[in-house]
């Protein structure tokens, strides 16, 4: 039997199976994930072998530009292929199918490979896909550098142990101050959403709302839990949104308000769930993007603080094009950063105009808590070592 390849636009059962199980695999490659990205239409592309086997699978979701009367085709840290050049091969052969199919103009893809890896870059360049320069200041759809903590067979009292002291002595004082972490349901959302708002006037950047928050919870199932971070009077102070698939752990979105932050939550949050990587049997907590150059950048803070969890910077390759309709192509790719800019400008003068008296202060927040009792226990999956 020859290799071959197989389209689906839902998941049959194995596609899905391969991406979560497969050592190179990623949550992001699975339809569970497509399903939170409910303005793409998903495609899945199976790889199989000369025995009938799936050795790869590509995760493509679909979204028409009305500007260009054409659409692009994206694979989040896809492709999935183990290594196995022939199976990437068919997988690119899908990938143009799909967009043949669609109609897309071009097949983007950041996979989650590190750029050492020139075989994976000779390869791609056979498969006739082009490399971008360097994504920067996080410019790509995913991050092309991201800080990642190896966890693979090891306890809690090493990985806390490999953390910087200020970390370490922070997760303390967040616990001394009365602040506890724990997994939370639905009934959260509002205050999560409500944290990222206010995370997103302090920072200037766009928020998502409600609805998609509760899509990857849905959506994700048991990969995928809500965090928060309470005082000692059960009032909110941070909260995130971590999930976890090939054995990565990912940080997938957090956010904390400006009441009481002097209790250091996110420290306590990361390590709380660091734990849940561990006790998930993952290799990997990933705390996701980094600038290309930290100590020169604008938001040189974030790099200081996900170093301080003993991460180490992993640089992938970066992000691929496959074009499919050149001519469009070229115009197309002129005007998304045009448009890209002003959405995001859209976006911060309208959090700013609905801002109103919703953050008149911060003890109001505070207030809508004080009717909550006790303080809880730490939890026991949260352990700190002395």
């Amino acid at each position: 039997m020859d290799r071959s390849f197989e389209i689906i636009e839902k998941d049959n059962g194995v596609f899905d199976a391969f991406a979560l199980k497969n050592e190179d695999g990623h949550i992001l490659q699975t339809f569970a994930w497509a399903g939170v990205k409910k303005c793409w239409k998903p495609y899945g592309v199976l790889a199989y072998d000369e025995t009938g086997a799936v050795c790869g699978t590509l995760l493509l979701l679909y979204r028409k530009l009305p500007l260009v009367k054409s659409g692009i085709l994206y694979a989040p840290r896809g492709p999935i292929f183990g290594g196995d050049r022939a199976a990437l091969q068919t997988l690119t052969e899908g990938a143009r199918q799909v967009a043949k199919k669609t109609g897309a103009y071009v097949v983007r893809m950041d996979p989650d490979i590190p750029m050492q890896d020139v075989s994976f870059m000779q390869n791609m360049a056979s498969c006739g896909a082009e490399l971008l320069p360097d994504a920067g200041e996080l410019e790509h759809i995913q991050a092309q550098h991201v800080m990642r903590i190896d966890i693979a067979g090891k306890s809690r009292e090493e990985v806390f142990a490999a953390f910087k002291p200020k970390t370490r002595y922070n997760i303390r004082l967040s616990v001394r101050r009365g602040v506890t972490v724990r997994a939370v349901g639905k009934e959260y959302l509002d205050d999560f959403t409500e944290l990222m708002r206010q995370t997103g006037l302090r920072d200037g950047f766009a928020t998502r709302g409600r609805d998609y928050f509760a899509a990857i919870l849905e959506n994700l199932g048991e990969h995928a839990k809500l965090f928060m971070a309470f005082d000692d009077a059960g009032v909110p102070l941070s909260g995130a949104i971590a999930a976890y698939g090939g054995g990565k752990m990912l940080y997938l979105y957090g956010a904390s308000g400006n009441y009481r932050r002097e209790c250091m939550p996110n420290y306590l949050m990361q390590w709380t769930m660091i734990c849940w990587a561990i006790d998930c049997g993952c290799r990997i907590y990933d705390l996701r993007g980094v600038p290309t150059n930290p100590e020169t950048s604008s938001i040189a803070g974030l790099y200081r603080f996900k170093s301080g969890f003993g991460a180490q910077r992993v640089d992938f390759v970066g992000e691929y094009h496959i074009v499919c309709r050149p001519m469009i192509y070229a115009v197309a790719e002129r005007l998304l950063p045009v448009a890209k800019r002003a959405l995001c400008m859209v976006n911060r003068i309208r959090n700013r105009l609905t801002n109103g008296g919703k953050q008149k202060n911060r003890e109001a927040h505070a207030a809508l808590h004080d009717g909550v009792e006790g303080k809880e226990a730490l939890p026991q999956h949260c352990f700190i070592s002395r």
